[in-house]
């Protein structure tokens, strides 16, 4: 961490750390700011609370209130507003085919439009159903992280272009939109979420305030998310809810913002103190902020065994930490995908048996722009199907098929793909 001292560090959207890195994240930059001189930048629209946690834990040393780079944020959030948020969630959900309805009827008023959902398999249907029926000047695109990110840019950049001729356009995506994307349409419709997440995907609404009125950011629940192994999107679902409940008996106690300040911070609070025993990276019956700290347990269990403390000053367990932390919530592998011409020539070169390390690893990297990261079960489903190939025994790299890559989906499990592909 000494490369980093006396730096200037900007953390941007800190809101998408996972929760279990809070106290370490929080403990982290406490000792660059004021051991390592360093000064910390956090940048978002939906700053998180993280001076407000467990301080005996870790939380930041700092007053959010006062150290503002902007004075009188309140006054720029009025003052800049670009769109009106509108809650049409309802009691039971709205189905797959009913939100295609509401599109559908949308465009009848406006011609660029964006729906931001929670899962792939929803974002699926939706632009299934959507493109049912679709008139002839409209425009309908899929984006979601079963896509290369060449795919995805590539579909962007067609978005881009039509946005820019103000032609008929409907987009289709995942939450991979909501951040580090610079795009901007008339209508969003953003699937039931976190406060922060609503308030990101707004962000693509009159981006650039160019209408002469605001963009709508509508909120719909959508009852075909099946969210059992994304318990995050609940809780924040169940928090989002309790403020919309709290906004529509009080408007003014949010400054008749669902997205606003006081909205967000309200959102922090409930979020936070739900979340409050999964900040410290909990494994089973301990936390990796003990291991690297007082390591009370295994301690413990050391004075029990030999009837005294340990003999050594530095007590962490460092390699059990460092063995059980994972940089990414959900542990996937990335496969690489023949989605253009020089993925193929990717592939073919990374199949060669001349095997060079050096280059394999300069290889990698460029295809790294057609990767595709999917989970253990997903890989044993293409693996069964024939669908993914090792380049050679034990290299544990893998690419996948033509036909099971598509235009339209990226990966797909069914074998509808027709892009032009080495012979396997």
């Amino acid at each position: 961490m000494h490369n980093l001292a006396n730096a200037v560090l900007i953390f941007d959207e800190p809101q998408a750390l996972p929760i279990k890195v809070t106290h370490l994240f929080n403990q982290s930059v406490n000792f660059l700011r004021e051991q390592c001189g360093a000064t910390i930048v956090l940048c978002t629209a939906t700053q998180p609370l993280l001076d407000k946690v467990c301080e005996k834990k870790g939380a930041l040393k700092t007053n959010f209130d006062t150290a503002q780079i902007i004075s009188n944020a309140h006054a720029h959030f009025i003052g800049l507003k670009r769109v009106q948020v509108i809650d049409q969630s309802r009691i039971g959900g709205y189905s797959c085919m009913e939100v295609a309805g509401i599109v559908k009827e949308a465009l009848e008023n406006k011609k660029r439009l964006l729906v931001v959902v929670n899962t792939k398999a929803v974002a699926r249907r939706v632009f299934e159903e959507l493109t049912k029926s679709k008139s002839a000047a409209t425009e309908i695109y899929h984006l979601s992280t079963s896509m290369c990110a060449a795919h995805r840019q590539d579909i962007l950049s067609k978005i881009r272009e039509s946005l820019r001729k103000k032609k008929e356009v409907v987009c289709i995506s995942t939450q991979l939109i909501e951040a580090g994307v610079d795009i901007s349409f008339e209508c969003v419709f953003r699937s039931l979420a976190g406060i922060d997440s609503i308030a990101q995907a707004a962000g693509r609404c009159n981006r650039n305030g160019e209408m002469d009125q605001f963009g709508e950011v509508v909120i719909l629940n959508c009852n075909e998310e099946k969210l059992a192994s994304l318990p995050e999107i609940t809780i924040a679902q169940e928090k989002t809810e309790r403020i919309l409940r709290e906004y529509h008996a009080n408007p003014t106690r949010f400054d008749n913002d669902i997205i606003g300040l006081k909205a967000i911070d309200r959102y922090y609070q409930l979020y936070f103190y739900d979340r409050s025993g999964d900040m410290d990276y909990p494994i089973e019956g301990d936390s990796l902020l003990s291991q690297l700290s007082t390591n009370a347990i295994a301690v413990s269990e050391y004075q029990r065994i030999n009837n005294a403390s340990p003999p050594i000053f530095m007590r962490q367990s460092f390699a059990s930490a460092g063995s059980r932390f994972e940089v990414i919530d959900a542990p996937t592998e990335g496969i690489i995908t023949p989605y253009n011409d020089e993925a193929h020539q990717l592939i073919g070169s990374l199949c060669s048996k001349q095997r060079v390390p050096a280059a394999t690893r300069a290889l990698l990297k460029q295809a790294q722009r057609y990767s595709v990261n999917i989970f253990s079960s997903d890989k044993a489903k293409l693996i069964g199907l024939n669908a993914i190939i090792e380049t050679y025994p034990e290299s544990g790299i893998y690419y996948l098929k033509d036909r099971f890559y598509t235009e339209t989906y990226g990966v797909t499990m069914d074998e509808s793909g027709s892009l032009a592909f080495l012979s396997t």
